[in-house]
């Protein structure tokens, strides 16, 4: 009787056991899941540089950590010669403005004995220096100017009536009339013909009404 009740016992126990490692293996179940997420491997990028350290290492060719590149040297040879450059170009620049100043009246570095400016008389005076952008520009605008005279005389000569010698003349008023279509500087282009001794009238400025009778002869023909 005794050994039934002690089997019984045992029987309940492990029972008992039992039940108990089936709850484990429920909550065990329950965190799989979460085990797994937590457990996924994250894949971080290898930088290009550590794959060529990488290769070097496997190969045996890893650079010392205090190795300089050749390249450096080269780097910085070539950054001082340009550094060098730029201040013998400053220095060169420096020089000119001084040597220009001791020539120009308005600057308090102006000295009278130094100056190489011309004078009234000298070749080049009143001229732009040769080579320079202003002396383009001046020759460009010449060069409109004679166009422009051409044209001028040509219009005046197909509108124009013969005086006694036969040159071609007008009336200021008359061309005025005509060239009001063709441009607004027929005043200055009038002067700057009568300059080169290319047509003649009286006065010193045409003005449209008070000088529409003035006779425009042409001397040069087109």
């Amino acid at each position: 009787m005794d050994c039934v009740c002690c089997l019984l016992c045992h029987l309940k126990l492990l029972s008992h056991q039992i039940c108990c490692l089936g709850s484990v293996l429920v909550q065990v179940d329950r965190l799989t899941p979460l085990q797994e997420w937590v457990q996924v491997p994250v894949t971080v990028p290898v930088l290009a540089v550590d794959k060529v350290a990488a290769e070097r290492a496997s190969n045996g060719t890893a650079a010392s950590p205090t190795a300089k590149p050749a390249a450096s040297k080269k780097f910085r040879s070539n950054a001082a010669g340009k550094a060098g450059k730029m201040a013998a170009m400053w220095e060169r620049q420096i020089d000119e403005v001084q040597v220009a100043a001791t020539s120009d009246p308005f600057s308090k570095h102006f000295d009278a004995a130094k100056s190489k400016g011309l004078k009234k008389g000298d070749a080049g005076y009143g001229h732009a220096a040769e080579g320079s952008a202003t002396a383009a520009r001046a020759a460009k605008a010449q060069q409109w100017v004679d166009m422009e005279i051409d044209k001028m005389i040509v219009v005046i000569e197909k509108h124009a009536e013969p005086d006694g010698s036969g040159r071609p003349t007008i009336t200021f008023g008359k061309l005025f009339d005509i060239y009001a279509d063709i441009s607004d500087t027929l005043v200055g282009i009038l002067m700057r013909a009568r300059k080169r001794k290319k047509l003649e009238f009286q006065g010193d400025m045409l003005f449209q009404g008070a000088h529409d009778a003035v006779v425009i002869t042409v001397l040069v023909p087109s």
